[in-house]
């Protein structure tokens, strides 16, 4: 591993994406560690990125909370996690509270995406499971392309939000997703830059964010 590392991060959302148990995730993750620690003992490691649907399913089911998306039907949004689904969401969150209790890590990563009320509650789920170790959000951006408007003022309009609200959270670091418009992602036009290359109202947005950030 080169010098120029600063992070190293094993399974991006892992709890969605692995088709095996919690357990057989921490043994391959475990693997990873050791190598890491051997060859890199200064590197730190990086757990993550989960996706937001436990911390989502606290905010929204247990803690009550509105999404903060205009103009939405917020019962139907909240079926999958509250009703509907509400066992596959808790077998979830229990599988990432174990990886998180027994994994050798650093740094906790979380992805967080369009329903910007939730945010300050899925960071505290996230925090109570992880103690004093730093939190990064390595995926941050939105809007929702299911149920949100699709024109770049509305993108501009929610992104002062979504920084608004990560400027007031306990995390390290927080990087948007996404720089350009892509078809092939589910937030398709969540770029800051158009398909073509042209800059959107939200790079400015973004620009005045990142420099004029205390």
């Amino acid at each position: 591993m080169g010098n120029d590392i600063a992070a190293i991060q094993f399974g991006n959302e892992w709890e969605n994406q692995f088709p095996g148990t919690a357990a057989e995730f921490l043994d391959l993750h475990g693997r990873f560690a050791r190598v890491v620690r051997t060859e890199r003992p200064d590197l730190p490691i990086v757990l993550g990125g989960i996706t937001g649907r436990a911390p989502y399913t606290y905010a929204m089911c247990d803690r009550g909370l509105a999404m903060g998306i205009p103009d939405i039907d917020e019962v139907t949004l909240r079926a999958p996690f509250c009703t509907g689904e509400l066992e596959k969401m808790q077998i979830n969150s229990d599988h990432i509270t174990e990886v998180m209790a027994r994994a050798d890590y650093d740094i906790m990563d979380v992805h967080l995406y369009d329903a910007h009320s939730l945010w300050p509650a899925a960071v505290e789920w996230v925090r109570a499971r992880v103690g004093q170790r730093p939190i990064w959000v390595t995926e941050f951006g939105g809007p929702n392309p299911d149920v949100e408007p699709d024109n770049p003022a509305y993108q501009a309009q929610r992104l002062a939000l979504y920084l608004e609200t990560l400027r007031s959270l306990p995390v390290a670091r927080a990087y948007y997703f996404k720089l350009m418009d892509d078809p092939s992602s589910y937030h398709d036009k969540s770029g800051l830059y158009s398909i073509i290359r042209r800059p959107k109202p939200a790079l400015e947005v973004f620009r005045n964010a990142v420099f004029t950030a205390p």
